[in-house]
């Protein structure tokens, strides 16, 4: 199966696909954003931002009045162009052809999802934690997210239907179980418990997955 592209891949484009920035705005840019995944937004300093992006700090501050407005300029374009780049990907990636049992299905789409998170729990860990308290954020993300991946999942929910593979429940309650049960993963990141293999995490969410979902006999 192809590896996911990495949300830092998608954003390195972003940025040189833009001409209104500076090289300059794409170093700090680019060093805020390595330093807010490796240690926090609260941890991370515009001097630490400065020296990793080889300029004076008060470079930064003449770009970037404070360290707030240059981690929503980084949202900001995570979610105007680096999530629905990422979200089409994802729903037109090798697991949206799984079309044979419900058991190929999961394992596939799970595989995908959680390479994804593992590669990239960082950076959607800072998405995530801002987009808490950021409804508009929300609304940006969830809608581009919502859009590719809800529609695809629901033709696949629906063939699984047909060919009673899956219970006959709502397809938006469906989705709610399969897409909360990878999200577990992150939530897991997140707090920094370690993970087992992520082979064995496939093997056992898979099984969860499809123990829950296929129907009473």
């Amino acid at each position: 199966m192809t590896k996911p592209t990495t949300v830092s891949y998608f954003f390195n484009q972003s940025l040189n696909a833009d001409t209104s920035l500076t090289a300059k705005q794409r170093q700090i840019i680019l060093a805020a954003l390595d330093l807010f995944a490796e240690n926090g937004f609260e941890k991370a300093t515009t001097a630490e931002i400065a020296a990793r992006a080889g300029v004076a700090e008060g470079t930064v501050y003449k770009r970037y009045k404070t360290k707030r407005e240059l981690l929503n300029t980084i949202l900001n374009r995570f979610a105007s162009d680096v999530v629905p780049q990422a979200a089409q990907e994802f729903a037109t990636d090798e697991w949206t052809k799984a079309d044979a049992t419900l058991h190929a299905f999961l394992t596939a789409l799970v595989s995908n999802r959680i390479e994804f998170i593992a590669d990239n729990y960082q950076i959607i860990k800072i998405i995530a934690s801002e987009a808490l308290n950021n409804a508009e954020m929300q609304q940006q993300v969830l809608g581009n997210i919502g859009s590719r991946l809800f529609g695809e999942l629901s033709k696949h929910i629906d063939r699984l239907k047909a060919k009673g593979e899956i219970v006959d429940w709502p397809n938006d309650i469906l989705m709610q179980f399969v897409v909360g049960t990878m999200a577990s993963l992150a939530v897991r990141l997140f707090v920094q418990l370690p993970p087992t293999d992520l082979a064995d995490q496939t093997q056992h969410m898979v099984a969860f997955l499809e123990k829950g979902l296929t129907p009473a006999k």
